[in-house]
């Protein structure tokens, strides 16, 4: 289980602003079958729909002010089968690995 997140602190352009902003994320994963061949992960991004950029700017004579977002929520869905997942020195994804180290 995993939860991260990013923030963007307010910032000072030259005539413009950009206002403090962030997004967070969660994640699972959980292995199955023997060695773990079976990896299945679910994740969420931009939980709490923050997602946003938020810019002013100022000239002589205008002032504009953008606020998007950034469409980014999404739940994934990622199954990964390891083939051979057998650590042995003989077959598997564990063959070979003594004679790498002696060269």
């Amino acid at each position: 289980m995993n939860l991260s997140g990013n923030v963007s602190t307010r910032a000072e352009m030259g005539s413009g602003r950009r206002k403090c902003t962030g997004n967070m994320q969660f994640r699972v994963s959980k292995n199955f079958l023997k060695n773990d061949a079976l990896k299945v992960m679910f994740v969420v991004q931009d939980l709490l729909h923050t997602g946003y950029y938020y810019f002013e700017a100022n000239g002589t004579q205008s002032h504009r002010t953008l606020t998007r977002y950034a469409d980014n929520q999404k739940i994934l869905m990622n199954v990964r089968y390891t083939f051979n997942a057998t650590r042995n020195k003989y077959k598997g994804s564990g063959a070979g690995q003594s004679e790498k180290q002696r060269l």
